[in-house]
């Protein structure tokens, strides 16, 4: 059974991750990132919104999108200081 990114969002929120990182790989499908409305940001916040509904929980998890692991370690590196 494969399981759609449009149905995993829901379960996150349920499950009260507090970070999701999406990160392109050199095996992904081009066409994954090409997709749009499954990592549309108005349609992850809703999936989430919904998991959180049925969990009765109040805190969304940040989701960071991004098409290369170099471009995802950036961001989840702490400021300089």
């Amino acid at each position: 059974m494969e399981l759609q990114i449009t149905e995993l969002w829901p379960v996150l929120g349920e499950l009260g991750v507090g970070q999701v990182v999406l990160t392109g790989a050199e095996r992904v499908e081009k066409t994954y990132w090409a997709a749009g409305a499954a990592l549309d940001p108005a349609q992850v916040q809703a999936g989430l919104v919904k998991g959180l509904e049925q969990a009765g929980a109040t805190r969304l998890p940040v989701v960071i999108l991004s098409r290369t692991l170099k471009g995802a370690l950036r961001l989840l590196q702490p400021p300089h200081r």
